[in-house]
């Protein structure tokens, strides 16, 4: 007797946690598309992930971890991103 109420409650227990995930519907979640040369939020954050970048940069260079002509390379690449995504902002905040 215990053993037919055993596989009851499995079945019973299957069927609960089985039946959303076969037979439910899907919904599909969508997220907003951001539009980054408008999205202020957005080249803040870049800027500030940019300016830390630099900042780790130069941090490896002075323990030794980067070459100079790496560091160099690195540097003037960081630079220009940053320097682009500060007359992006200008531009936006003029507009």
């Amino acid at each position: 007797m215990i053993l037919v109420y055993s596989i009851i409650l499995i079945l019973l227990c299957v069927i609960i946690v089985g039946y959303p995930l076969f037979f439910e519907r899907l919904r599909f979640f969508h997220l907003p598309e951001i539009n980054p040369e408008n999205d202020q939020e957005y080249l803040f954050d870049e800027q500030e992930s940019l300016l830390t970048a630099l900042s780790e940069l130069e941090d490896e260079y002075l323990l030794g971890k980067v070459s100079k002509e790496d560091y160099k390379q690195q540097k003037l690449l960081l630079n220009r991103k940053y320097l682009q995504q500060k007359t992006l902002a200008a531009k936006n905040l003029l507009d």
